[in-house]
């Protein structure tokens, strides 16, 4: 069924869903960060192609997309990098979705020491009542 579906999309596009499959992101992160609406990839739309101001956005998002794999479908989906000729884009760190993490974490640890205090204030309270007891 998702072979059916693309086949009637533009070569770009399908290779942009190709690449979307293959870093295991989801098509919303992926419109999101490149400031597409998903309306693109569906209906009569998902045949025309994307104009050259979103494929140059897509490629400064993804920087490791190779244009002429994306244009033309030539050459590895990746570019070779001088560090890493084995580059793998699933190991990539996604900034806006770190940043999401420890913003969690920073509420979770805030509430937690809130808890901790609460706690240190029972026992306080606790040891004082038990010296007075006595």
């Amino acid at each position: 069924m998702e072979q059916e579906k693309r086949e009637n999309i533009s070569e770009i596009k399908r290779r942009i869903l190709q690449y979307i499959d293959y870093a295991a992101i989801t098509r919303e992160e992926f419109y999101k960060k490149v400031s597409l609406n998903g309306a693109n990839f569906r209906g009569k739309s998902a045949k025309s192609e994307l104009s050259g101001d979103k494929i140059a956005n897509i490629l400064r998002c993804y920087p490791e997309l190779n244009p002429d794999w994306l244009l033309l479908g030539k050459g590895d989906m990746l570019r070779k990098t001088d560090e890493d000729p084995t580059h793998d884009v699933r190991g990539t760190i996604d900034v806006d979705h770190m940043q999401s993490l420890i913003d969690i974490l920073n509420r979770t640890l805030t509430e937690k020491d809130k808890q901790i205090s609460q706690l240190l204030e029972i026992i306080k309270n606790f040891s004082s009542s038990e010296a007075n007891g006595k």
